[in-house]
């Protein structure tokens, strides 16, 4: 990207290769552990296409075709196709190639000798620059290569991780509001300012029961990804329900771009969904026949970890019920020899906090804090098989969070 923006306003810049390109100006599918030079219509082919089309054009009195390189990695992508007969440029296809290898840099530079000076190398002088970038100025130098400490706490596949439920304590309340963009310079925000807007009230489905002779109430954080018990109100007849989807999980940008922008501004898209979750719980709170003392928190699929924050936020008297909702995150837990799962995480990546410590908000651990507080209706494990609490005790040591129930009936039962 800056390659580019340079090229486009400096006539200087003479020639211009750009390599793994299919990656420039957007997210194109992100992650939760990457971070490029995001723009809006940045997973748009069309826009992208001509924002790169810049980098052939030298500014000056008349505008000149400037040489440029174009190394496709993925020759089959619509960008690729939009850029495939652009005026001037020189395509060179390496398929499957995400990146800037010594073969393609030698060989950009041969590249570059013809176009710059007219000179014409030999292909042993690429084959030599090839051996020299190979074994010296290609390698990032160790003191510079990120690397996740050993031993620090981890979630999904994080190499040489210890299992989040070893680190020694929790965020505090104050921490977890200030590292999920729920605190900012001393004041409580919405994390969602500025950004994805705050929640529409439109949002908020709201079930009054004929009678609410104790005042219970509960907030049900959804999952689009997973149905909502269409048992729940009829099981405890005498509450209030409160439905709410949350911004992340109905957001035109989708689960991709969440978690990038989240990244870019340091706030996780996780903060959004415990900021919805409380919300929702202050909407009901203010309701002629409901007790706030009484407010609990269901939360379905990948919505458990924010209703579980969302009751360790309002205090030891919430209640949090729990179903279809993953235990922990964490995939590196004991196989039999050298199996290696390569399995894709069924949970979106807007569950995840980027950094070292983003492991102490691992399912696991914040169920964990909550006790006897938690029940749970067919826990889940980090791949969305139901739990096997028997085979975890017996070879972690570790002894299931909260209590176990077998129906939604259970679930909700007062006792």
């Amino acid at each position: 990207e800056p390659a580019v923006a340079l090229a486009a306003t400096e006539p200087r810049v003479g020639a211009l290769v750009l390599a793994a390109f299919e990656y420039a100006f957007g997210s194109q599918g992100g992650s939760a552990a990457c971070s490029c030079g995001v723009l809006r219509g940045g997973h748009e082919p069309e826009r992208v296409s001509s924002w790169l089309r810049l980098a052939g054009c030298r500014v000056g009195r008349e505008i000149e075709p400037r040489p440029t390189l174009l190394w496709d990695g993925q020759p089959d992508s619509a960008l690729s196709g939009l850029l495939a007969d652009n005026p001037g440029w020189e395509r060179r296809v390496v398929p499957g190639v995400h990146g800037f290898n010594p073969a393609m840099a030698a060989a950009s530079w041969r590249w570059m000798e013809q176009e710059l000076r007219g000179v014409d190398l030999p292909v042993a002088e690429e084959d030599r620059a090839r051996a020299s970038a190979q074994s010296r100025w290609a390698h990032v130098p160790a003191r510079l290569r990120p690397s996740w400490p050993p031993g620090l706490p981890g979630v999904g596949l994080v190499e040489r991780a210890r299992a989040p439920w070893s680190a020694l304590f929790p965020p505090s309340l104050r921490r977890a509001r200030e590292e999920l963009g729920l605190r900012l310079d001393g004041r409580d925000v919405d994390p969602g300012e500025g950004w994805v807007g705050p929640l529409p009230r439109s949002e908020l489905r709201i079930e009054r029961a004929l009678s609410t002779p104790d005042g219970r109430a509960w907030v049900v954080l959804e999952d689009p990804d997973r149905p909502t018990p269409g048992t729940l109100a009829s099981s405890d007849p005498t509450a209030t329900f409160i439905y709410v989807l949350g911004r992340i999980n109905n957001h035109p940008g989708g689960e991709e771009r969440l978690t990038r922008w989240g990244l870019e501004l340091g706030r996780p898209p996780l903060g959004l969904a415990l900021h919805d979750g409380l919300e929702a719980a202050r909407q009901v709170a203010g309701l002629p026949e409901v007790d706030p003392q009484k407010v609990g928190f269901i939360g379905i699929g990948s919505s458990g970890l924010a209703a579980a924050l969302a009751a360790r936020e309002l205090g030891k008297a919430t209640s949090v019920r729990l179903i279809d909702a993953p235990l922990t995150l964490w995939q590196e837990g004991p196989r039999s020899g050298d199996e290696h799962t390569t399995a894709a995480s069924p949970w979106p990546a807007t569950l995840l906090v980027p950094g070292p410590r983003g492991a102490r908000y691992d399912p696991w651990f914040v169920i964990g804090m909550l006790g006897d507080r938690v029940r749970l209706l067919r826990p889940r494990g980090p791949l969305g098989k139901v739990w096997d609490a028997a085979h975890c005790e017996a070879v972690t040591g570790q002894s299931l969070p909260g209590r176990t129930v077998s129906s939604v009936e259970a679930l909700l039962r007062r006792d």
